[in-house]
């Protein structure tokens, strides 16, 4: 299953790769050809990192990634211009998924995580490609402007047949099928609500540590609401296993 989302993720930035030169083609500034290979450059290195971080043995290495990512979110949020009441409880729900998230990103092996995780990366790759080749129809215009119908469904569709590819339909519980429609929904919620913050607090992106990408919330708000699906996935699980 490892060497499958290794496989499918190359894939997955070959296409990526073909679609952003494709893009540059037809760009005359040499600014914003450069901020889309800059953009690509770093998601290439994000997605790496990551899942040499997921495939590695080492927890240490797992605690710090995950920790780092929780708190550098917080300080993201904490450091928007949101009024008093609006700034806690986003803090406070953040905080939930966060730790909640980062316990069972920890506490899995690879053989969850790295699907999940593959799953994610090419429902929202394909998703923003698809919405800038083919958009036409804004998704939720107020709240996620860039976001188109088409976009949605090519994504979503991308990471089905990749997720099919993976795990050879040789699925457990936490991986039949239908569980990764649930991974989307999720994805998309965190997407969505992270958008929804910045739109409160009337900024493009959560930070500008990342080159083209923005804070780690603008790149990780999706994986860590699915993972909140996974949670819900097992607890539901165990109670119907305690039933029994």
């Amino acid at each position: 299953m490892i060497i499958n989302c290794i496989f499918i993720l190359l894939f997955f930035f070959i296409v990526a790769a073909l679609a952003a030169f494709y893009k540059i083609k037809k760009m005359t500034n040499s600014d914003a050809k450069n901020a889309i290979l800059k953009k690509y450059y770093w998601y290439l290195c994000i997605v790496a990192g990551v899942c040499a971080i997921i495939i590695s043995d080492i927890v240490f290495m797992k605690i710090a990634f995950i920790v780092g990512i929780i708190l550098k979110g917080f300080f993201e949020i904490w450091n928007l211009n949101l009024k008093s009441s609006q700034r806690w409880w986003i803090l406070t729900i953040y905080s939930c998924i966060g730790f909640l998230s980062g316990f069972y990103f920890i506490w899995f092996n690879k053989e969850i995580i790295l699907p999940i995780y593959t799953f994610v990366v090419i429902f929202d790759g394909m998703s923003q490609i698809g919405g800038q080749l083919f958009g036409k129809h804004k998704l939720m215009p107020l709240t996620s402007p860039n976001k188109t119908w088409e976009g949605l469904g090519i994504g979503f569709f991308s990471a089905m047949m990749a997720i099919i590819f993976v795990i050879h339909f040789q699925a457990s519980e936490v991986f039949s099928i239908l569980h990764f429609v649930g991974f989307a929904l999720f994805a998309l919620m965190g997407d969505l609500m992270a958008s929804k913050i910045k739109r409160m607090a009337k900024v493009k992106d959560f930070d500008s540590l990342i080159p083209g990408h923005g804070g780690v919330l603008d790149r990780f708000d999706s994986f860590l609401a699915a993972l909140i699906y996974l949670i819900g996935v097992l607890l539901f699980f165990k109670l119907e296993l305690c039933l029994d």
